[in-house]
């Protein structure tokens, strides 16, 4: 297409785009600082793997899309290399009408047909249905369980956030003193974690170990640091946020390690992003979660993991409502299985 020019960068080149100042001067650009430098660090990406692809028509950026390089280990193959969609987006107001389905196919064609998408929009996933190259392989269906009021409210929000802290402290006090439960935070060095993590890894369609959700956790994509803040307006993605973290919890019984939880605590709004243990401790796990979630006190917390929701609403409830909301669609290119429990913390959902 005349005047348009596509660009793909490696991550061999977000480490040089990462310390480039002038590159971050521009006043539209097709990734944050934050993302580059936390793409430049991933295990799982070798130093020639395309990590975003960007269209420039008469020197201005068009179009981009970004992706994250992951590993799959299927039932009948070993590891095969995939890349998760992570960013798409297109100038409307731009005369290159196609520079939004360039970058796509290149996408596509980089990772030799196998990519998948963790999370879109309608106006995404029409063109994703009409290309004929994507299959739903997940739906997963979240529950809102309801604390209090959004923090949009402001004063109010404050007064029922504050108020389901101290009806909760009262209604589970007698139960912390009674649990052989306890709950902690993932410490610096962890063998027994580690251990935990790679007993259950061989379930996990993506193998995920210790290091590389350690990696997940330094690396945040979101912050409230001024640099975010300032960038937010250039980029049209997640990069700012007041209140954004990741939160590990290790769930012990009697000293021994039954369960890991990661949860994302932003602005106010906690989801249940991976949850790794036994389903014959599903009851254990679902008393911890409460527990953990009552001493963050989120106006509102998320899980996607239908075995936790179903034991987690028995008894006396912590949540004013339990909604439900439309179902999360996974596509994929290429034939990818998430497992009997798939877990909302795939793709970039995890950063964001």
């Amino acid at each position: 297409m005349s005047g348009l020019k596509v660009v793909e960068y490696s991550k061999k080149d977000f480490r040089s785009i990462a310390r480039d100042e002038e590159f971050w001067t521009r006043s539209r650009l097709p990734i944050s600082r934050r993302r580059c430098i936390a793409q430049a660090l991933n295990p799982r990406a070798d130093e020639s793997d395309v990590l975003l692809i960007a269209a420039y028509g008469d020197g201005e950026l068009v179009s981009y899309i970004g992706i994250l390089p992951d590993w799959y280990v299927g039932d009948d193959t070993g590891p095969v290399k995939f890349g998760w969609l992570t960013t798409w987006w297109t100038d409307k107001n731009s005369k290159h009408r196609l520079a939004a389905t360039m970058v796509l196919f290149s996408a596509i064609k980089r990772y030799s047909g196998r990519v998948a998408i963790s999370s879109f929009t309608l106006d995404a996933k029409r063109i994703y249905d009409s290309s004929r190259r994507f299959s739903e392989c997940a739906r997963l269906e979240p529950v809102y369980f309801i604390m209090a009021l959004p923090t949009h409210f402001r004063v109010i929000g404050v007064i029922t956030k504050w108020f389901s802290g101290l009806k909760n402290g009262i209604l589970f006090m007698g139960k912390r003193g009674r649990t052989r439960l306890e709950i902690e935070t993932v410490a610096a060095r962890d063998e027994g974690l580690e251990l935990f993590i790679d007993r259950w890894s061989v379930a996990d369609p993506f193998a995920r170990n210790l290091s590389l959700w350690r990696w997940v956790w330094g690396h945040p994509w979101i912050s409230g640091s001024s640099e975010d803040k300032a960038q937010k307006d250039r980029y049209q993605f997640s990069v700012f946020s007041k209140c954004f973290k990741h939160t590990p919890i290790v769930v012990r019984r009697d000293g021994d390690i039954i369960g890991l939880l990661v949860m994302k605590l932003r602005d106010g709004r906690l989801s249940l992003l991976f949850a790794l243990y036994d389903p014959q401790d599903r009851d254990d796990i679902a008393e911890a979660l409460k527990l953990a979630v009552i001493d963050i006190n989120p106006w509102v917390f998320i899980s996607s993991d239908k075995m936790l929701n179903t034991t987690i609403r028995r008894g006396v409830p912590f949540y004013a409502a339990a909604l439900r909301r439309d179902p999360i669609l996974v596509y994929a290119s290429f034939p990818l299985e998430l497992g009997a429990q798939p877990q909302y913390g795939i793709g970039d959902n995890i950063f964001t």
